[in-house]
């Protein structure tokens, strides 16, 4: 039996730099699913954040009122943020609208397309 997802994407993550599980969302997924996480041509990347990202960057970024622009932040926690002055700009829009909820199936399409690319760098 599957017991992972499916999973929230929350607005209000998009400014937390604790949001998403403290970018930790996907993690047991994909170290579930991976006998190793594949490793990123790029030091300041990490293969659990680079998904994360790119979920929250496809699935959630697109059902926004405005157009904004997700910041990739290197860290520990959240990876995947506006930038503060973004969302003043617009606070009631941006949380007014529902969340988002991934299956485990689409965050392990996004983590596949991440491997395959990486492998070829």
């Amino acid at each position: 039996m599957d017991t992972h997802g499916p999973y929230t994407l929350r607005r209000s993550d998009l400014i937390s730099k604790w949001g998403f599980g403290d970018g930790d969302m996907f993690d047991d997924l994909l170290w579930d699913t991976y006998e190793s996480v594949p490793e990123s041509p790029d030091p300041t990347l990490c293969f659990e954040h680079e998904v994360l990202w790119r979920c929250v960057d496809r699935y959630l970024i697109s059902t926004l009122e405005r157009p904004v622009t997700l910041q990739r932040f290197c860290t520990a926690h959240n990876p995947a943020r506006l930038f503060d002055e973004e969302y003043d700009a617009f606070e009631a829009d941006l949380m007014s609208g529902p969340d988002v909820t991934v299956t485990a199936e689409q965050v392990l399409a996004v983590a596949a397309e991440v491997k395959a690319e990486w492998a070829t760098q």
